[in-house]
């Protein structure tokens, strides 16, 4: 019997957590709460919570035109820039460059608010600025969503551990509170990660960096473009007319047969309708 109260009562206690949980009800802080927070910061380099304001994450685009033989230096320095101010918080997420025919160059970095003004100033006198553009992504619902839920979570998994304080040798039970606290662990672990992340977007920027030689090409660069691609070119160009010659041989054949029979009938036809002489 008593038993039987306890499943009871440990069937009833899940079903209303989890309602609850699933819900998005709102539920008063708990201790745990606090070091949830205090972990998903520290991922974040221990950064303070933002205000209002900072739930805002931004993203530069910046295009720099230099000549071709500058581009692959300045990529370089860029990147350079990058690993030597840890203060700065700057990370490479993604770089690129190509040295061929009209060299480019592309770098993606993750940086802190006041490296994106620097890196600009820098960059614009080392070559044009071409092309500048900012977008803003309103990142503060997410994050409350993400908090709101932390301290859902945390709550249900205090209560689920104080259950398997009472279930003593009730090993069905206990089996039950295990799974369960094992399943809101596993989800408290990927949303601290995920609360981690949007905080990391509103304390830092992304800078994307192109750097092209489209408007410091040199008069000569057509020429020795079209130079290069002479035998190229002459090659194709040969290739097409053999390739057209194949294509048009059977159709002259056609065209000579239905000639001569078009003439034999023809011919035919004109002696018959011609009177005698």
């Amino acid at each position: 019997m008593k038993r039987s109260f306890f499943l009871f009562l440990l069937a009833f206690t899940l079903v209303a957590c989890e309602q609850h949980y699933k819900m998005g009800e709102d539920v008063p802080a708990v201790a745990g709460a606090d070091n949830v927070f205090q972990e998903s910061a520290s991922s974040s380099q221990q950064a303070p919570s933002p205000s209002a304001r900072q739930f805002l994450a931004y993203e530069h685009w910046l295009t720099v035109d230099a000549s071709e033989t500058e581009v692959a230096g300045i990529y370089r320095q860029s990147l350079a820039t990058c690993q030597s101010l840890p203060d700065a918080g700057c990370v490479v997420l993604e770089s690129r460059l190509s040295t061929g025919r009209r060299s480019s160059a592309a770098i993606k970095m993750r940086v802190r608010p006041e490296f994106v003004k620097k890196m600009t100033e820098s960059l614009g006198k080392l070559g044009e600025i071409t092309h500048q553009s900012t977008t803003v992504e309103d990142l503060a619902t997410p994050i409350g969503d993400a908090e709101k839920k932390l301290a859902m979570l945390t709550s249900y998994r205090a209560q689920l551990e104080g259950l398997r304080g009472k279930a003593n040798n009730d090993i069905d039970a206990a089996i039950k509170i295990t799974k369960e606290l094992a399943q809101v662990q596993s989800d408290l672990e990927a949303l601290t990660g995920e609360h981690a992340h949007l905080l990391k977007r509103v304390q830092t920027e992304v800078l994307n960096l192109r750097i092209e030689s489209e408007q410091n090409l040199s008069w000569w660069a057509p020429i020795k473009s079209a130079i290069s691609d002479f035998s190229g070119n002459l090659a194709q160009g040969v290739s097409t007319a053999i390739t057209a010659t194949a294509f048009v041989l059977p159709w002259l054949f056609v065209f000579g047969v239905l000639t001569w029979l078009v003439r034999k009938v023809w011919s035919k036809f004109k002696r018959k309708t011609t009177p005698p002489r």
